[in-house]
C-alpha cells in the first residue's frame, strides 16, 4: 500500500481542513502493477490533443452535493 498523503489538485483545493505536507501531483504518481504504470506514463507523456478526446468520454465524477 502506498499512502502519499495530500496531493495538490482541483479536488483537494476545496478542502476546508488543514492538509499537512501536501505534495505536487507530478511527484505523487505511483502505479502498480506495471501495466497500469505504463498506461499512466503513456497518457502523461502524450499531448492533450491526443488524450483529451479519450478523457472526455470517461464518466463524470459526481460532486458530494448531488
Amino acid at each position: 500500500m502506498i499512502c502519499p498523503g495530500f496531493v495538490r489538485s482541483r479536488m483537494t483545493r476545496v478542502n476546508r481542513f488543514p492538509m499537512p505536507l501536501p505534495m505536487d501531483a507530478d511527484r505523487a504518481r505511483i502505479a502498480f502493477p506495471w501495466p497500469t504504470y505504463c498506461v499512466a506514463w503513456l497518457t502523461g507523456s502524450l499531448p492533450p490533443p491526443l488524450t483529451d478526446p479519450f478523457f472526455r468520454r470517461l464518466p463524470e465524477k459526481r460532486s458530494r452535493r448531488d
